[in-house]
């Protein structure tokens, strides 16, 4: 079977991955969102209590987190999604690029659903006992500090997924130059260096397909070495 038979049947399994677009940008978003929440706690209790115990601010963190804001986290990607349908009309809550994901979330209400979400979560730690309520009143009086700070967070990702992209493009841009070269030292880092950058962006299909095709031809030019 020759290269370019190999390219096509490649090819049209990439085209497959659009429709599992969306629940790939769900699970991407929604991890990286836990860990920007679990480092925006972890400095807002420290700024609270400086002399609390490790494990105390472990079991203060863990207990918000789990008795509300990472269910939270849902509802923040729901509404992502819902202002990009009227934005952008992405009926199928898969989003096109990273400028729309940064348009939704600066004006989809988000820090209101954070704020919202944080109560909820501390109120109900509360009532389960696994928060005073000397601990909840001193972490809501840090609350604007902790929401700016998980603000900050989210626009250094959405502004660090961007600069990912264009590193994705430029090594692309390499790797074809490289490949009319027939420089194949040069093809194989240009291609490392866009698998390295591609684990760390949103799952976007255009990029993938760049990225996957690039990964392809690259091991099918191996094989015939």
């Amino acid at each position: 079977m020759d290269l370019k038979t190999n390219l096509d049947k490649a090819m049209n399994k990439i085209v497959s991955i659009g429709n599992q677009l969306a629940d790939a940008q769900e699970k991407f978003v929604q991890s990286h969102l836990y860990e920007i929440f679990n480092v925006a706690l972890d400095a807002g209790i420290k700024a609270t209590v400086p002399s609390i115990a490790d494990d105390a601010l472990i079991d203060i963190k863990n207990s918000i987190l789990e008795n509300g804001m990472t269910d939270g986290i849902k509802e923040i990607w729901n509404n992502i999604k819902e202002y990009g349908k009227t934005a952008f009309g992405i009926v199928s809550g898969k989003f096109d690029s990273i400028e729309q994901v940064q348009m939704a979330t600066k004006t989809g209400g988000v820090l209101d659903t954070v704020s919202k979400i944080f109560d909820f979560a501390l109120d109900k730690a509360v009532d389960k006992g696994e928060i005073s309520k000397s601990t909840r009143q001193s972490l809501k009086t840090k609350k604007n500090s902790i929401i700016k700070n998980i603000k900050s967070e989210i626009s250094e990702e959405l502004d660090n997924q961007v600069k990912y992209i264009e590193k994705i493009n430029e090594y692309n841009m390499k790797w074809q130059e490289c490949f009319k070269n027939e420089d194949l030292s040069g093809m194989k880092n240009a291609n490392r260096n866009i698998q390295k950058y591609l684990e760390k962006t949103l799952p976007l299909e255009e990029t993938l397909k760049q990225a996957r095709k690039v990964e392809i031809i690259q091991t099918l030019v191996e094989s015939t070495r």
